[in-house]
């Protein structure tokens, strides 16, 4: 990525597990040098297995609703085939809208500041860049540890119970699929091909997935600090008098004039307004399948009869749930963060300013007072009460799914 080469090594550091998870897809943000079919072909291929992943489970779950099924299986196929889905729609919005999320990590990469900063703006850019980087580590293991167990549990199960328990089960694969050219239920090497192949698709579709989840939150944490620190230049900023001296005590400790401030808010404004029109239907996208996902994999785990379905749905619902909540919570601190820029401006010693100055510290907060957020479809805030609503929803749908099979 030759682009990142003049951005400064603590703003790029935070990228590389968002751009390992989708790079394994074959898919990079920053290749516009290299030739289209010779960048995408293998992205495509990928995206072609993993639709013929999603019509044998289609086929799979219709055979099941048809016939005799297992509340417990059956919600599981359910949430999985809702994941897909979602993955496909998260796939095609970051490839139609891959040129505008590239010019918003460069705008960010430039506006990063690594100078003239206090050491109050220091300790606001270290504590982001440490909550953003734990954040990252601990849920990219959950999440690589639950979908590898995920995916590898039902194989590790039909091993013991043919070899070391000697019993006569079926070869279960990690996701219910029907394969019309071939039986993978009898013969062991059409099984492993099966199950390789499941894990090929799934896994890419599973890292696409969380990457783009990663990759959000990334640059709603940096749009977060870049507003926090230009609160702090606000605070500090000497008012501009040019009609009687009285200015003249006090010491400039802004490096910047009310100009610059202005720009860099309007640039600030203008990138999320960027972001969120790239990713405001993913962000619609996940608010609307996520409730259904966590109560059909919730239902399952209480359902469930064996400890390999309880442990499969509990896994999804523990790096799914996290999710969502970390991307409420950074839209929350972009609202707060934005939208503290009004009162920074009304704490500035605006009173000791010309009318021009009074005039842009006016127009500063009037703007301030509608604070930036991600939104859902451009439309609807994300905050965390929106996790809550989610949640609430969660857990009434789960509520009445209980009480009618109890009764059943």
């Amino acid at each position: 990525m030759v682009e990142f080469s003049d951005l400064p090594q603590e703003y790029i550091k935070p990228y590389s597990i968002c751009f390992s998870l989708i790079q394994f897809n074959d898919f990079n943000f920053f290749d516009d040098h290299v030739p289209i079919f010779k960048k995408y072909w293998r992205f495509f291929v990928r995206m072609f297995l993993t639709s013929i992943q999603f019509v044998s489970m289609t086929i799979y779950l219709i055979r099941r609703l048809q016939g005799d099924f297992k509340i417990p299986e059956l919600s599981y196929v359910i949430s999985c085939y809702i994941v897909i889905i979602q993955g496909f729609v998260k796939f095609y919005i970051v490839l139609y809208n891959k040129t505008n999320i590239q010019k918003l990590i460069l705008s960010l990469g430039v506006m990063w500041r690594t100078d003239n900063l206090t050491d109050i703006q220091i300790g606001i850019k270290n504590r982001f860049l440490k909550t953003l980087s734990v954040g990252q580590v601990v849920c990219y293991w959950s999440f690589f540890v639950a979908i590898w167990l995920n995916m590898s549990i039902s194989f590790i199960i039909t091993l013991v119970r043919k070899f070391i328990l000697r019993q006569d089960t079926e070869l279960m694969l990690a996701f219910g699929s029907v394969y019309i050219f071939f039986n993978t239920s009898e013969d062991w090497f059409l099984y492993i091909i099966a199950y390789l192949f499941q894990i090929y698709t799934m896994s890419g579709l599973g890292y696409m997935y969380f990457g783009i989840e990663f990759l959000t939150i990334t640059l709603c944490a940096y749009l977060s600090t870049a507003f926090s620190l230009l609160r702090d230049d606000l605070k500090r900023l000497t008012p501009r008098n040019n009609r009687v001296n009285l200015n003249e005590n006090l010491r400039n400790e802004s490096p910047y004039t009310i100009e610059m401030i202005i720009k860099q808010h309007q640039k600030l404004i203008e990138l999320t307004k960027l972001m969120n029109n790239s990713f405001s239907v993913i962000f619609f996208t996940n608010l609307s399948f996520v409730t259904f996902e966590i109560c059909f994999y919730a239902f399952a785990c209480i359902v469930a009869h064996t400890p390999m379905d309880f442990s499969k749905n509990i896994l999804a619902v523990l790096i799914i749930l996290p999710s969502i909540f970390i991307l409420c919570y950074y839209s929350e601190l972009l609202r707060e963060e934005s939208g503290g820029i009004a009162e920074a401006a009304y704490e500035n010693l605006w009173y000791r300013g010309d009318d021009g100055y009074q005039k842009s510290i006016r127009f500063i907060i009037m703007r301030a007072q509608r604070p930036c957020s991600l939104m859902s479809l451009n439309y609807t805030p994300i905050t965390l009460n929106t996790f809550t609503k989610v949640v609430s929803t969660t857990w009434s749908y789960l509520s009445v799914a209980i009480t009618m099979y109890s009764k059943k």
